[in-house]
């Protein structure tokens, strides 16, 4: 297994690892890796449910890069405009060069002041590590007595693509107030 040995290596190739990523070249630094488990910048959104919105407004990082036409995406970004941006700002800042997508971290030691981070693709090594990875990529479903017993089909987001991937029925109850449930409860 090969071994490489960096500045810093990211892991997660979406907002957070892009942002580092961008922030390591204009400070000079050239000899980095942005490890992605998925195919893509935005993994993680590309695999959410089709109608999901981003919930916070246009603001300041929707300008950066300069050469960023922020203006043709809307206020409250769709799926699909946030994965055209990520693209976009990958490119303006020059990091494909940088990312390694398909790459499953298997394990992350610290030898010294080195941190070893081993993959299916090889091992990294660097005295700088930053985890991106977004706290939601895990689906949690709370244990709620009887649900194994229940009936009916259930799911959790993460799995929801749309309202038309099955018949649901008449009786449809979506659990929680956060914004997946608002948003995947209005269609229903």
């Amino acid at each position: 297994m090969s071994s490489e040995e960096l500045e810093c290596i990211i892991i997660g190739a979406g907002w957070a690892g892009l942002g580092v990523a961008a922030s390591l070249k204009s400070n000079g630094v050239q000899n980095f890796k942005v490890l992605e488990r998925g195919d893509c910048v935005g993994y993680f959104w590309s695999n959410l449910y089709d109608s999901i919105h981003m919930n916070s407004y246009k603001h300041e990082l929707w300008k950066n890069p300069p050469n960023l036409d922020s203006e043709r995406y809307s206020e409250y970004k769709t799926k699909k405009e946030i994965l055209e941006y990520l693209n976009e700002y990958s490119d303006g800042h020059e990091l494909k060069d940088h990312l390694c997508f398909s790459t499953d971290v298997q394990t992350i030691e610290r030898d010294g002041e080195r941190w070893i981070v081993k993959t299916d693709q090889g091992e990294f090594r660097a005295k700088v590590l930053s985890v991106a990875t977004s706290p939601n990529r895990l689906p949690h479903i709370p244990q709620i007595p009887g649900l194994e017993n229940f009936p009916g089909y259930s799911m959790h987001t993460f799995q929801y693509k749309d309202a038309t991937q099955q018949d649901w029925g008449d009786d449809v109850v979506v659990v929680g107030c956060g914004n997946s449930a608002m948003e995947i409860a209005g269609p229903c």
